[in-house]
């Protein structure tokens, strides 16, 4: 009460974690980095994988739709364009050639089938090189082949093309034995809209004016129209 001084109270502010925190800082700093690395890494791995699942994807599309053998447009690749061929009828002109090889079956029987594989993969290359971009080349199975012709149904174009494919199939083929030989091919030829509208019909004439190629000697080419010519000229 008469206002002397008793004592004196001093705070001193005190961080018990702060030597804590000077240790535990820079391990959070260094398990971030390396979570980041991690991130880094799985997300390189997982972008790596998505690029294989792709590739193996497109590889999976282009075997469904290519023949294993010679790496042609197969059955159901040529149905596909086809299709797409008759959709543009009677607009756009098209012509399909069916080709059967002459002689294949002696090739398997002389020098076995690794020589017959060898014959096929050559005349694969030999008629997709004489074909150009001009046309569609698959192969439908064993020596059968057929060519969709895009945008035009001219018989003399045709005609020159199919007397060069001829000729290109028919040159002497070289085994990978050193051996020697050659086959032959036969053609049938139909033109759309002359032979059909629908690809059942035209596909239909292309392989009856096949049968008539290889019925009348082989090494040749027929017309659709030509065998209809002729058979009713028969009657």
């Amino acid at each position: 009460l008469s206002g002397q001084k008793l004592g004196t109270f001093l705070w001193a502010d005190n961080y018990p974690g702060a030597a804590i925190w000077s240790v535990i800082w820079p391990l959070i700093v260094l398990i971030g980095l390396v979570m980041a690395m991690a991130g880094l890494l799985i997300a390189r791995k997982l972008g790596g994988m998505t690029n294989v699942v792709e590739r193996s994807e497109r590889r999976t599309r282009h075997m469904a739709r290519h023949d294993s053998l010679t790496g042609l447009a197969n059955r159901l690749h040529f149905g596909e364009e086809l299709k797409a061929a008759v959709d543009l009828l009677p607009g756009t002109p098209f012509a399909i050639i069916a080709c059967d090889l002459d002689r294949f079956k002696a090739v398997n029987d002389t020098f076995g089938h690794a020589a017959g594989d060898k014959v096929i993969r050559d005349v694969a290359t030999r008629m997709r090189e004489t074909i150009g971009q001009a046309g569609l080349v698959s192969r439908t199975g064993g020596d059968e082949f057929i060519i969709l012709m895009r945008g035009t149904s001219d018989a003399r174009t045709l005609a020159d093309l199919g007397h060069r494919l001829i000729a290109a199939i028919s040159a002497p083929i070289v085994l990978d034995d050193g051996a020697v030989t050659d086959v032959g091919a036969s053609l049938g030829i139909a033109q759309a809209p002359q032979c059909g509208d629908n690809a059942a019909s035209i596909m239909r004439a292309a392989d009856e004016a096949l049968y008539d190629a290889k019925a009348t000697g082989r090494g040749r080419l027929v017309f659709a129209g030509d065998r209809l010519l002729r058979q009713a000229a028969e009657t």
